[in-house]
This record gives structure tokens, sequence and C-alpha cells, in this order.
């Protein structure tokens, strides 16, 4: 079982909004990953102890979050698949970029890497 395989589905949200923030800011806090994921922030503590607990991430209790080294190759995977399925939704299908970005996320963990590179092909197909 790899590590992705390990983690939920909530689990891989949590972790690409606290790299979301983490680029934005130099780290995360509870209050932001819960208005990014629009959750109470004790539904954020549960999740973080969790992913703290297969150090996933690092978490300053009461101060901010940031990714492990752990678990970023899996981040940059999965930001990397959003991506592509946004950039298809848009350029393709005519979502808006809100909407593209909502899409993404809900597939992201249901399509594998050769599902992205063909999806990439359309996209190149369509744009030229």
């Amino acid at each position: 079982m790899t590590k992705e395989h390990s983690l939920s589905e909530t689990q891989k949200n949590y972790l690409l909004v606290v790299h979301e923030l983490t680029c934005a800011h130099g780290h995360a806090h509870i209050r932001a990953i819960a208005g990014k994921l629009e959750v109470s922030m004790p539904s954020v503590i549960e999740v973080m102890r969790v992913l703290e607990k297969k150090k996933m991430i690092v978490y300053h209790k009461r101060q901010h979050i940031t990714l492990s080294s752990r678990a970023e190759p899996l981040v940059r995977e999965l930001e990397k698949r959003q991506q592509v399925i946004s950039a298809f939704a848009r350029k393709v299908l005519a979502y808006s970029s809100k909407d593209s970005v909502d899409l993404a996320r809900s597939m992201l963990h249901c399509v594998d890497e050769t599902f992205c590179q063909r999806l990439k092909l359309h996209i190149s197909e369509f744009t030229s």
C-alpha cells in the first residue's frame, strides 16, 4: 500500500489546502484551512491530528502547520493532476475558474497519471 492509498480523499484535500496556504503565506493556520474548505475548526483539528500521526504534516499547536518532507511528493503529484483536470474543464468544457478547481478537487482522487496525460493531449489538440 502506497502513502497515497493510505490516506483518505478528505485527508488528501486537506494536504492540498495546507500546501496552497503554505505557498501563499509560508504556513497554514487552522482557521484558514477551515475557511478554505468551508468546515468547522474542530473538524480541521481532528484531521490535522491524524495527518500528524501519519507524519504528513508538522503541526505546531495553536501556531501553524506545514507539510512534512514525506508529504511533499504526494502533494506535488496531486497538485499536478488537479491542474490538468482544471485546465481541461476550463479550456475544453468552458467551466469557470472556480468551478474547474472544484471539479478537479473532486476528481483528482479517482484518476491516474495515464488519464492526466491523455487529458493533456486533448487540451493541446483543442487549443491548437
